[in-house]
């Protein structure tokens, strides 16, 4: 007896051992990073708090104490605003508590409000089974919409829901017959429905979203199969009557299930504030600008996408449409201090220096978190010349953002700008061992390691960097310069030569290359290389002072002094 109760209980035991080794590497994942038994995600009382709150409508993010949620990266920044809300210590909340919290404060809204929790469950439900592909991350009934060979596919969503109804219809019809022949048969259909209910009514309680109903479409799939065995059988057998009451009835059913009883409707700023993204994350700055401006057309109120067209405005020196932009979407966000933050940049760029500052301490006034903020500020100062409030906002912000690379990044040069060319070593070495694979840290690490006179270890720098992308002219002259210091001029010649071919335009690699040669004994040459230099940046001093000096040697006086005069203006 109980070696036969032990044999029932393998097939179980089997089950769980199999789930345990999947799920074993992400929990020891999570003891090693975060420090806590996790065992897949901390992120399930998230989700539950996404989908049942006072601003919930079944599609949106909105997370209690944090706002609008847009991506797993808000999450420590969800976690800090979750302790300030319940007045808890800095820190003093894990990820897994945080979870726990969050899964609190759903089940106290469903508590205080139930009214409104039923309401929201059966709009999500109707979510679930309608027509609509509810956005999560893309607007995919557009995209589709937008794409001739998705709109091609003859199936949808309502067609295949139809069908799998017509089936189910079929199925327990044919159950009832109950032919001895047909058991297998119907227990698999049994345990397809049983997976589709019960898979359904798990995703229910979260937001809703079309890529969520995707693990149950196999079986409603194998339900329209069921669908179309019946019409087909029942006209290859010519029972014709029986075959057309079935097939309105499909059509019935496909008329309802096409019918949206959600209210809900795919928001066009949406995907066009998505393609706008990837134009902008593809260099076609122009082609996004474009795509900014349709979204802002089908919803002016869309302030991220005013933003974001601000942003990319800036980028091309558009100052005075930018600062427009930001105006207009402060109008409709007002306080939000990223927005505020760019601002203060554009107004920086125009010149209203104090317009800027004031407008960047109002974006940490708001949020003393505010990492783009430290970062505008940080650099409005380090072009004011005043360092030290450049070092202390790049710190900040560092702080904020341990796992930025950039902020590293950026943190080291204000350093490297102050002289602290060991504290920027370190910092660049961070950004480093963040983003393996980056260039600039590695470029300026060999920078700072040469000015505290670590050439070899400079040298392995650059070369790393060149391994990289040997196609990065700065370095390339970066590492002629080390050549200089180094009494190789034959070879920081040819490096120069080489950063020039990749970069003709490269003035400071004419300049470097032009005393190499001069150094070399090659004043005409180094005479062409000085007068490229300064045909493509006439206020470059040090060309002109170079070329004054070879000048002076070679007894020109007078020409010399006229390039003195124009480095003196």
């Amino acid at each position: 007896w109980l070696w036969r109760g032990t044999r029932r209980l393998l097939p179980a035991a089997a089950l769980l051992l199999g789930a345990a080794l999947a799920i074993a590497p992400a929990a020891l994942r999570n003891c090693l990073v975060a420090g806590e038994f996790v065992p897949i995600a901390a992120n399930g009382g998230m989700s539950l708090a996404v989908g049942n709150n006072p601003l919930a409508d079944g599609t949106n993010h909105q997370l209690p104490y944090h706002g609008a949620f847009a991506s797993p990266f808000d999450y420590p920044r969800a976690v800090r605003n979750l302790e300030k809300g319940l007045s808890l210590p800095p820190g003093s909340v894990g990820w897994a508590r945080a979870s726990a919290l969050y899964a609190r404060e759903a089940f106290l809204f469903i508590r205080a409000r139930p009214r409104d929790f039923l309401g929201l469950t059966a709009r999500k439900a109707l979510l679930f089974w309608g027509p609509r592909e509810v956005s999560n991350i893309t607007e995919m009934e557009l995209v589709r919409a937008d794409s001739p060979v998705l709109r091609a596919i003859p199936l949808d969503f309502p067609a295949a829901l139809a069908l799998a109804l017509l089936g189910a219809a079929a199925f327990l019809l044919e159950a009832r017959r109950r032919d001895p022949a047909g058991g297998p048969a119907r227990a698999g259909g049994a345990l397809v429905f049983l997976f589709v209910g019960v898979y359904f009514l798990s995703a229910l309680p979260f937001v809703a979203a079309a890529r969520y109903r995707v693990p149950a479409l196999p079986g409603v799939l194998l339900f329209s199969a069921l669908g179309i065995r019946r019409i087909a059988g029942l006209a290859l057998r010519r029972r014709w009557l029986k075959a057309l009451a079935w097939a309105a009835a499909a059509l019935f059913l496909f008329l309802l299930c096409r019918r949206d009883f959600s209210g809900y409707r795919p928001s066009e700023s949406k995907w066009r504030y998505d393609r706008a993204l990837a134009l902008a994350n593809s260099g076609k700055t122009e082609e996004a600008i474009r795509e900014y401006r349709s979204a802002l057309l089908a919803d002016p109120q869309d302030f991220q996408s005013r933003n974001n067209l601000g942003a990319l405005l800036v980028s091309l020196g558009r100052f005075p449409e930018a600062v427009r932009e930001y105006e207009e979407a402060l109008r409709w966000e007002p306080g939000k201090a990223e927005i505020l933050s760019n601002l203060g940049i554009a107004r920086f760029q125009l010149g209203e220096t104090e317009a800027a500052l004031r407008l960047f301490a109002e974006a940490l006034a708001i949020d003393p978190e505010c990492v783009h903020a430290y970062h505008n500020r940080a650099s409005a100062w380090k072009r004011l010349g005043r360092g030290e409030e450049a070092i202390a906002d790049y710190r900040r912000a560092a702080s904020l953002r341990p796992d930025s690379d950039e902020a590293r990044l950026n943190l080291g040069l204000a350093l490297a700008g102050a002289g602290a060319y060991a504290e920027a070593a370190e910092e660049y070495r961070e950004a480093i061992r963040l983003r393996p694979g980056a260039i600039e840290p590695r470029n300026n690490l060999g920078n700072a390691l040469a000015a505290l006179g670590r050439n070899g270890e400079a040298l392995k720098e650059y070369e790393r960097a060149l391994a990289i992308d040997p196609g990065r002219a700065d370095v390339h002259n970066n590492l002629a310069n080390l050549l200089v210091r180094q009494g190789d001029y034959a070879g920081a010649i040819a490096l120069y030569k080489r950063a020039l071919a990749l970069d003709p335009a490269y003035a400071d690699a004419h300049l470097n290359l032009g005393a190499a040669l001069s150094l070399a004994g090659d004043p005409d040459g180094a005479r062409a290389h000085y007068d490229r230099a300064i045909a493509l940046d006439p206020r470059n001093e040090r060309a002109r002072y170079a070329l004054a000096l070879l000048l002076i040697a070679e007894g020109r006086a007078a020409a010399a002094r006229k390039h003195l005069e124009a480095a003196l203006a």
